[in-house]
């Protein structure tokens, strides 16, 4: 993995536990964050929230868009909060639900704000189905973050969320801190993983690229418009040549999409620097090789 470091000047934590739940989050905050500086003279800024519904929850979040507009906030977003059993988003401790879908909705609003500078980690059981949410025609909903792709336990994510702190908070060294969550606890496997923009984008496309313009895509496309369209052809040499012509287009269409998707998904139509920051490659050839 590449060394990756990250600017970042406060951290929110989001939980909604049940009333017999360990207030991990609480704990992270007190027994951790709030005892690190970035130097002598500036603490850590951290600020709790503890919603209970979804209203409560959609508001936490508003507001913390709001503070990245006003004061120009860097945020790190670690939430605290019960994953579904159906791996399809969050369940709040009152036992509202919040999809992915709509997660990544607010967490794109402000990482729009902040220009892809958006991290965040999730003591969150599946937590790292919401990458699966993620949308290529869209921009990107963060820059970077870390969650489990299987169901947690208290003790795991309270060692391995206290070393990821520790480890980042002294550095900055995104790569350092979460090799340090991975070998926090050697008594369990490790099931958390660290996801950037730009892996997200890459795994996206592949799929994307295999489901809509491979050859296979484009034969099967090519059966369910001749369907649809009732076409009838007077030879074999008539329909071919219709079968090439189609293919040719489809296929010129890739590079104009891969384009239209990169540039919006990394933000480089508003911030062309992101090219470079990001490693895009600008043809369609070399990311999926």
């Amino acid at each position: 993995m590449t060394e990756k470091y990250i600017e970042f000047n406060k951290i929110y934590i989001i939980e909604s536990l049940n009333v017999k739940d360990i207030k991990t989050g609480t704990l992270l905050k007190n027994d951790v964050l709030r005892w690190k500086k970035f130097n002598e003279n500036h603490p850590v800024k951290t600020k709790l929230y503890s919603p209970s519904k979804r209203k409560e929850f959609f508001q936490v979040l508003d507001l913390i868009k709001s503070i990245c507009i006003k004061n120009k906030t860097y945020p790190i977003i670690h939430f605290e909060i019960h994953g579904s059993n159906d791996k399809k988003g969050l369940i709040l401790n009152s036992g509202d639900m919040i999809t992915w879908e709509e997660l990544i909705i607010k967490l794109r609003e402000i990482n729009i704000i902040i220009a892809n500078n958006l991290f965040f980690t999730m003591a969150v059981c599946y937590g790292a189905y919401l990458f699966k949410a993620v949308e290529l025609e869209l921009p990107a909903p963060f820059c970077g973050m870390i969650g489990s792709e299987e169901a947690i336990t208290t003790d795991d994510l309270m060692i391995r969320y206290q070393e990821f702190y520790n480890e980042l908070l002294n550095n900055l060294n995104i790569t350092k801190a979460y090799k340090a969550l991975k070998k926090a606890n050697t008594n369990m496997h490790n099931t958390y993983r660290f996801i950037d923009s730009s892996q997200a984008f890459k795994i996206i496309y592949r799929n994307y690229f295999k489901e809509n313009t491979s050859d296979e895509a484009i034969k099967e496309r090519l059966i369910q418009v001749k369907k649809d369209e009732k076409l009838e052809f007077k030879n074999r040499q008539s329909e071919r040549k219709y079968n090439r012509g189609f293919k040719k287009i489809l296929l010129q269409t890739r590079q104009r999409y891969y384009s239209e998707h990169s540039e919006t998904f990394f933000m480089i139509d508003k911030v062309p620097s992101h090219r470079t920051r990001f490693n895009v490659p600008k043809s369609y050839t070399t990311l999926i090789k």
